[in-house]
């Protein structure tokens, strides 16, 4: 009795776990950005016990659906039939729309049908001969698999994106303390919606010090230098794929609302996370039941602080490779509607007026710019974050940061456009002149790759000597 007990706890925890490999699988190639093979060590121990659960009720249930002869010529067999069926019923009837019920009741009414029909067909010889795939020798070796695998996993470092191409081969005698690139992209957020560019509003104070201690461009332009001009986006990606052709590691995060363009946004970066979108462990259908079971909350990650949480830890990763980096940010929008964190929501707004008022029909303006600008300041908050951790980590020096926004519709104001690095260019430089996103980016990128000089005469101009 211990023994066949024994044997379907490992069979339902087995054979839940190749499910959730398979699930894991399908899933990656279906949001391929990259995969993290820890995503396998966190989940398989859930899998292991709803299988557990499942081999547990398959045996309790198996006198009273199995014939006895069946049972002892064939354990393994019949309560594999058994931990299927119930596995599809559970999936059926919580993952499918209408009256719980009425789910559940068909569910039922097709696990009795299927376990006669498969009853049948592994009475004749084919079906038979499959039998001592369920054995108790093939379970406890299976489960040792998928525990040997998931510390394999553990050990794994990150899988880039099939987006990502090719990386090259890093000179690394170009240079002894590589140069870093770092891109802030502050989606929506207007020049003037920053007190380094006049805001009355002390709204940035991290990105005012960040302009004292590089450059600040005062008039940042979107119009085209050439008819082949693209998006932040594109040239964001464009610059990821020219740095990792040459050897670099490229990650890329991103917030806020705006939609990713698979080939438009992740070319280049081996590592991408869209933290505006359910995380890829959430999407599997264990840690889905996990949460409705014990009615856990999803965490709210779309906000910039995580998004600086998840690069940092991706740049502690850095310290040890020797090999500069590229590392791009999209922190979110200043869209309506605005929500602010709690520590921020209330810092602007004027006495006797209350947020809820931005969102009254019609808005109070006074209560939605106060809360438009909580929002800037929260980024500002997150930005001062990652360049204390910069500094921690001894990357802050040789590290270019650069600060731009794209426009969230044609008729956005100038756009800030701030460029960081002590060490490469003179600290405290404004440059009145035109200047472009498209231009700074498509110059550093080819520098930095060993393929140009800086190009631009903006850049050439403030550049140490």
């Amino acid at each position: 009795m211990l023994r066949r007990l024994l044997h379907a706890l490992a069979l339902g925890a087995v054979l839940a776990g190749l499910a959730g490999a398979i699930e894991l699988c399908i899933t990656w190639i279906r949001y391929p950005h990259h995969l993290d093979p820890g995503i396998w060590t966190a989940i398989l121990p859930s899998y292991l016990f709803a299988g557990s659960i499942l081999g547990w009720c398959s045996f309790v249930v198996s006198p009273a659906l199995t014939r006895k002869t069946d049972r002892s010529h064939h354990p393994g067999l019949q309560l594999a039939i058994l931990i299927l069926i119930g596995g599809a019923c559970v999936v059926l009837s919580l993952n499918t729309s209408g009256e719980p019920s009425v789910r559940l009741g068909i569910a039922a009414v097709c696990a009795i049908l299927a376990h006669q029909a498969l009853r049948l067909i592994f009475r004749t010889a084919l079906g038979w001969s499959i039998a001592t795939l369920f054995s108790p020798l093939t379970a406890f070796v299976g489960l040792i698999i998928l525990l040997f695998s998931s510390l394999l996993a553990w050990q794994l470092p990150t899988i880039p994106s099939p987006h990502a191409g090719h990386q090259g081969a890093y000179d690394s005698s170009n240079s002894a303390s590589p140069t870093n690139l770092i891109v802030l992209n502050l989606s929506g957020i207007q020049q003037d919606f920053l007190s380094c560019y006049g805001y009355f509003r002390n709204t940035s104070p991290c990105i005012d010090q960040l302009a004292q201690e590089g450059v600040l461009f005062l008039n940042e332009t979107r119009t085209p230098i050439s008819k082949d001009s693209k998006p932040a986006t594109t040239l964001i990606s464009n610059t990821a794929k020219l740095l990792r052709e040459s050897g670099w590691e490229t990650s890329g995060i991103s917030i806020g609302d705006s939609p990713l363009n698979l080939e438009e946004s992740l070319h280049g970066f081996a590592q991408f996370t869209d933290l505006s979108q359910i995380s890829l462990r959430r999407r599997l259908f264990i840690p889905q039941l996990q949460t409705k079971l014990l009615s856990w909350k999803n965490p709210d990650r779309n906000r910039p602080q995580n998004a600086m949480d998840h690069a940092v830890s991706w740049l502690k990763a850095q310290s040890n490779k020797g090999k500069p980096f590229f590392l791009s940010i999209q922190l979110g929008s200043a869209a309506p509607p605005h929500k602010p964190t709690a520590s921020t929501q209330d810092h602007f707004l004027p006495e006797g007026i209350l947020a809820e008022e931005a969102f009254g029909n019609p808005p109070n303006p006074v209560a939605v710019r106060a809360l438009r600008d909580a929002e800037v300041l929260e980024i500002d908050y997150a930005i001062c974050f990652l360049v204390e951790s910069l500094s921690k980590l001894d990357f802050l020096e040789n590290t270019i940061l650069v600060l731009c926004a794209s426009p969230l519709n044609p008729k956005a104001r100038a756009m800030p456009l701030i460029l960081r690095c002590p060490s490469e260019f003179t600290a405290g430089s404004r440059i009145s002149e035109a200047t472009s996103l498209e231009g700074v980016l498509t110059s550093l990128a080819g520098w930095l790759g060993g393929q140009s000089e800086v190009g631009n005469n903006a850049l050439s101009s403030i550049r140490r000597s």
